[in-house]
């Protein structure tokens, strides 16, 4: 009925996961050496009342540790199915779904 799940496929899929963990490592090493995680020390719990410090102390973090997790989700799922539809609809739904997040959490005003 649809396109078969080709080598061109599974390359780029693994091009996607391979990308969104290195970003995982490179955003972790820049998580605890840039002057955001030091307010940690100084503001303490405090941190979650403000809010551009919880952006980047609380939100920003887990929701890409979340991302990334469903990106790997749908790497795993999609490798025990055999259907080539079936593959295809847990790439698309999972690494979506992690761009989504990762998007989301992206402070936007900083960046423009």
């Amino acid at each position: 009925m649809g396109k078969e799940f080709s080598t061109k496929d599974l390359r780029i899929s693994l091009f996607g996961l391979i990308f969104s963990h290195i970003q995982l490592l490179i955003g972790l090493i820049l998580y605890f050496v840039s002057p955001w995680f030091d307010q940690w020390a100084a503001i303490g719990m405090g941190v979650m009342k403000d809010a551009q410090a919880r952006l980047y102390l609380v939100e920003h973090p887990i929701t890409n540790i979340l991302a990334i997790v469903l990106i790997t989700i749908g790497w795993s799922m999609h490798k025990r199915q055999s259907e080539s539809s079936k593959k295809f609809l847990r790439i698309i739904l999972f690494y979506s779904l992690g761009l989504l997040l990762l998007l989301s959490r992206i402070p936007w005003s900083t960046w423009l």
